[in-house]
């Protein structure tokens, strides 16, 4: 599994209309073939901070992905109203559950 974190700096003034854009990107990433989910968050010590958070089932699902006009249009909306974009991948090997913490807790 592939996490593509991307966290924008929106400005100000352009906050909510970049909010909208990510809002009706990603029901439509969701759609695209390998997307297991596609999440928006705000920070709520930064109000003009957003963090967009997509799974991926692979890394050939994250390549298709940039090749598309969703890709395209995060890219133009981040640049055109935003101040700032930091882009993550992050490849999970394993994932665990809630019973780890409570194994954890047993030790």
């Amino acid at each position: 599994m592939v996490l593509l974190l991307i966290t924008i700096d929106a400005q100000p003034t352009k906050s909510r209309e970049l909010e909208q854009t990510l809002c009706l990107l990603a029901g439509q990433v969701r759609e695209e073939p390998g997307c297991l989910r596609s999440r928006i968050y705000r920070d709520v010590e930064q109000d003009h901070t957003l963090c967009l958070i997509e799974s991926w089932a692979s890394q050939a699902d994250v390549d298709a992905h940039m090749q598309t006009e969703h890709w395209r249009i995060l890219r133009g909306a981040t640049e055109l109203l935003g101040l700032s974009a930091q882009i993550q991948w992050c490849h999970i090997s394993r994932t665990c559950g809630e019973e780890a913490s409570e194994a954890a807790d047993e030790d």
